[in-house]
């Protein structure tokens, strides 16, 4: 299943201040030497499990300091002037705008030395991973590793304030785990045995979970835990002969829970993995027993929050409501609505030509359309492809069947069916309404078993 991307959100400003400076000002307050209208400052962080952005209070002293309401330290966003910057904050920082001309031979602050020392980091992070570093060989992929490893070490020997440094080796230690990892899972095989390639990749000594900074609405540390739940911990489960799809969440979290990790990374990938889950199974019986047992054993947890919001909103695609009413165009730009289809079963397959999972389903979707030829039932193809001419030159390659359509709005499909990825199935009866918002694919002989089921109860609407 490919997802929409997530692992490249640039970092392009880390600040943090120090508790062991001599002013009060340089403890608490972030300085910006920029001229700006206050009012206009956004600042906001997205909260890890859904990726929503969340306002930060703020209000403005007497300093014309923003004084933010925060209840812990977290990594937030920063929008001033149209730029946008990363920031790192505690409860208690402050941020102050000032225009600075006349002090530029004044000492540098610890806070303003932190900023050059990351945006150096920051440069080796840009000028050593980009999205050539997936092709290397393992070899090279080491190679550079270890120039980055060099790199930042020479950036950081130098650097005394302890408080800043500890954020530095964070976020460096999370930024690094995070492509080795996608490195990993873009080119190995991580289901299979560990060969010394995979060993390499997904060491605990190289990786070292336990020290880095799961807290904080760190986007990276995100993205990490993601990639190890999907790559790490479910093939795990596969490893180990654990054949029951319906069962895999309760082990995933059992796994988790013999982890030797600590709590709050433990607390961190549970909540992933049921959220995960709701995304791309919805609210069956075994997603609503986790999350109903998370609340217990994590009463006071920040993500509870977020996890009951998408429960309510996959309770909307549950079996009986009626599907989104959304549209596409076919070849001759006419445009076609899923509720101008009641009267047949509709197999609703969303895809895309970029998507290698989606082209994998055709044979399997043809041998589907041609078993099901004579009943009342239609294969709609809906689209998220950008570009029309791509998705027409697909359509006239392949010679599918079905009835084809290009969506007219990519971000509402994916928005209103709750997506998680693609390729996405949904059968939906006569009258529009769900029959399985997560239905099985072409290929899994199960969707044989459930359409021949609904076909059955389908009276045709006049």
């Amino acid at each position: 299943m490919i997802r929409p991307a997530l692992f490249f959100l640039l970092l392009v400003l880390l600040l943090s201040i120090s508790s062991c400076t001599e002013k009060e000002n340089d403890e608490t307050t972030i300085i910006f030497d920029k001229d700006v209208n206050i009012d206009s400052v956004k600042i906001y962080y997205f909260d890890l499990l859904s990726q929503k952005q969340i306002q930060i209070p703020k209000s403005i002293n007497e300093n014309t300091d923003i004084i933010l309401d925060i209840k812990s330290s977290t990594y937030a966003n920063l929008e001033v002037n149209d730029s946008l910057y990363n920031i790192y904050l505690e409860p208690g920082f402050k941020i102050r705008f000032s225009f600075l001309t006349n002090d530029k031979q004044k000492p540098k602050s610890d806070a303003e030395l932190f900023q050059s020392y990351f945006r150096k980091l920051q440069t080796i992070f840009d000028n050593n991973y980009g999205y050539d570093f997936l092709k290397l060989d393992f070899n090279a992929f080491k190679k550079r590793n270890s120039f980055i490893e060099k790199s930042f070490n020479s950036v950081i020997n130098d650097f005394n304030n302890e408080n800043f440094k500890r954020v530095l080796v964070s976020y460096f230690e999370t930024k690094m785990a995070l492509q080795k990892l996608f490195y990993a899972t873009v080119n190995y095989d991580l289901k299979s045995e560990l060969n010394e390639e995979t060993q390499y990749l997904l060491s605990s000594d190289d990786y070292k979970i336990s020290d880095l900074e799961f807290g904080n609405n760190n986007i990276d540390a995100s993205a990490f835990l993601d990639l190890y739940i999907n790559s790490v911990i479910y093939p795990q489960i596969s490893r180990n002969n654990i054949s029951e799809p319906d069962n895999q969440l309760l082990k995933a979290i059992g796994v988790i829970k013999a982890a030797n990790v600590d709590p709050k990374m433990r607390e961190w990938l549970i909540a992933q993995s049921i959220y995960l889950k709701i995304l791309s199974s919805g609210l069956d019986s075994v997603n609503i027993s986790a999350l109903e047992n998370f609340q217990i054993e994590f009463e006071n947890s920040n993500f509870i929050t977020s996890l009951k919001e998408l429960k309510s909103e996959a309770e909307t695609l549950n079996p009986g409501t009626l599907i989104p009413n959304l549209s596409g165009i076919i070849k001759d730009s006419t445009l076609v609505s899923l509720h101008d289809l009641k009267g047949k079963l509709v197999y609703l397959d969303i895809w895309a030509t970029w998507c290698k999972p989606c082209i994998m389903e055709i044979p399997y979707s043809k041998k589907l359309e041609k078993h099901f030829q004579d009943d009342n039932i239609e294969f709609v193809y809906l689209s998220v492809d950008k570009v029309k001419a791509d998705w027409n030159d697909f359509l006239i390659k392949h010679k599918s069947a079905g009835l084809h359509l290009l969506a007219k709005d990519r971000k509402k499909v994916y928005k209103e069916l709750r997506l998680y990825g693609i390729p996405h199935y949904i059968l939906i009866d006569e009258n529009s309404q769900i029959i399985d918002a997560y239905a099985p694919k072409p290929s899994n002989s199960e969707l044989y078993k459930l359409i021949k089921q609904n076909l059955k109860s389908v009276v045709t609407v006049q």
